[in-house]
């Protein structure tokens, strides 16, 4: 190598080894200093790199294993627990209760049914009672007139005598 100040030739790599130069006496170890500090430079932007790499692993390995198991959770709750459903099958209720109350002496069964949105008279007495028309003795049965309205929210009593099964 050439000595950058003095272009003396057949010196060794001064910016691995330290060296004077023979000609002109300049210290030439800034060179060396300046090599190690990029080295250390490299090596550090490296390990960044590879830190980066490390987290961003990590980071999409958690947000899956994240996601598999709300997966899970979702799938082993039964549907009929779904929060976001509106009711239940009312058919399915109605079919075990009747075969509840045939094995049991139970006389008449009382329900506390609460209005939701869009419900009628004649839709709740067709859920419990199979039967439209019966929305009269939902009526009677909670002492209301013949224009009273249902407000979502509103509790009413619904009375199943075994005689109507």
């Amino acid at each position: 190598m050439n000595c950058p100040v003095c272009n003396k030739s057949g010196l060794p790599d001064f910016s691995i080894v330290q060296t004077i130069c023979p000609q002109c006496n300049s210290d030439l170890n800034g060179f060396l200093v300046v090599r190690n500090l990029e080295l250390k430079e490299r090596n550090l932007k490296r390990n960044r790199n590879i830190f980066i790499i490390l987290f961003a692993i990590t980071f999409i390995s958690v947000l899956g294993m994240t996601a598999i198991s709300l997966n899970a959770e979702k799938r082993s709750i039964p549907k009929g627990n779904m929060v976001d459903r509106r009711t239940t099958d009312y058919q399915t209720q109605i079919v075990l209760l009747k075969q509840k109350l045939r094995e049991d002496s139970i006389k008449k069964l009382v329900f506390i049914y609460t209005v939701k949105r869009r419900d009628n008279l004649s839709k709740i007495a067709y859920t419990f009672y199979n039967n439209w028309s019966e929305y009269k003795s939902i009526q009677k049965d909670n002492n209301m007139g013949s224009d009273t309205k249902l407000k979502v929210g509103q509790s009413l009593v619904i009375r199943i005598n075994r005689k109507k099964w």
